[in-house]
């Protein structure tokens, strides 16, 4: 395919054979051959969509970069090991390959058992709780789980080196569209209390976080008119949005005078606006403590949430709508909205019932 689309002189389609099937009997290649010539004559064949080759060179890398799921199933296989061997580690720290808990397995396999030496090697905030320590690491590790713990950590430590390299080739192939990335954010991260009734279970989305130039931001108009709309909010997040304004509120008290009053649901400790970069960050530490990695971008949540509608039954015209979308794209043929300021309410019971929401159908 690739040495035709740089060979060739003409343009070349990759066509879906779903759309493009005969009628059954008489398949031979000559026969198919002749009813493709024939339908392209007619206009009736579509392109698939082919991504320009730096789009495929980013999917390429960003598809390895699975490794992270490969790193916790190792991880997972060392506590597995870990537990065979009585070593209760996990029971008591959040991360058995955090400094700490790394420092502790390394001496189990360099021989040492007792519990007392191997508890004192915890740090910092791990350290009040070391009488706990030295109960979970009473064990019966032995060489066998010493040599198979050194195939785990050298594993680890080997992916870990694997995806360092792959994110500095993601970021360097990401730097021509490193705008558009961070824009994905700015519709969130722009929100604004005043905009948000928890009482009606509404919000509406009028604005967005611009970058000003340099490390500056501005709030400003969303990318495209179909991002201003209204949606109903599913009780849980709902539920969710009053505990963040709870602990945000908190967060002024302690502040005192240097709170900045910007307004925003998503702010700093101090109230200023949050910088994408850092929200990553901070969502990446929360995957990662879910034990899926650190590889994961919050725009994956809104390709979840449209999986997760369309299965529920959710017309695709609605999702699109959801997710503010111009048209509902090829999920729903290209049917084209006009409305400017659509309120989404079709969504909100499949999304309750997602949460398992009491009475939700």
């Amino acid at each position: 395919m690739a040495l035709l689309e740089e060979q060739a002189s003409f343009e070349l389609l990759l066509v879906n054979p779903r759309h493009v099937k005969n009628l059954p009997g008489r398949k031979t290649d000559v026969a198919d051959s002749e009813w493709l010539a024939q339908l392209l004559e007619c206009g009736l064949l579509k392109g698939s969509f082919i991504p320009p080759k730096e789009v495929a060179r980013l999917r390429g890398f960003t598809r390895y970069r699975t490794l992270v799921r490969e790193r916790a199933r190792e991880v997972q296989r060392l506590q597995k090991l870990l537990e065979d061997s009585g070593v209760k580690l996990e029971s008591v720290v959040t991360d058995v390959t955090g400094k700490a808990a790394r420092r502790m397995i390394e001496a189990l396999i360099a021989g040492e058992k007792d519990p007392e030496v191997l508890a004192e090697m915890a740090l910092t905030r791990m350290r009040p709780k070391i009488p706990e320590l030295k109960k979970a690491l009473l064990g019966r590790f032995d060489a066998h789980h010493g040599l198979l713990a050194r195939m785990h950590l050298d594993h680890i430590d080997h992916l870990d080196e694997m995806v360092v390299s792959l994110d500095e080739e993601v970021d360097r192939l990401m730097a021509p569209f490193a705008e558009p990335a961070t824009r994905l954010l700015t519709i969130l991260l722009g929100l604004a209390w005043a905009d948000v009734d928890l009482d009606a279970g509404t919000l509406r989305v009028r604005q967005a976080l611009n970058r000003a130039g340099g490390a500056a931001f501005v709030l400003g108009e969303p990318k495209t008119p179909k991002s201003r709309r209204t949606l109903d909010v599913p009780s849980p997040a709902v539920e969710a949005l009053r505990a963040h304004r709870a602990r945000q509120a908190a967060e002024r008290l302690a502040a005192g005078s240097v709170w900045v009053d910007t307004g925003l649901v998503f702010a700093t400790e101090i109230g200023t606006v949050l910088d994408p970069r850092n929200f990553r960050r901070a969502f990446a530490r929360v995957t990662e403590a879910a034990g899926l990695g650190s590889g994961w971008h919050p725009h994956e949540l809104r390709h979840s949430a449209v999986s997760l509608l369309s299965a529920a039954g959710v017309r695709l015209e609605d999702v699109a709508d959801v997710v503010g979308h111009a048209s509902a794209s090829r999920m729903t043929g290209d049917v084209y909205r006009h409305q400017v300021h659509p309120s989404v309410s079709a969504a909100k019971a499949p999304m309750e019932a997602m949460f398992g929401v009491p009475g939700a159908v």
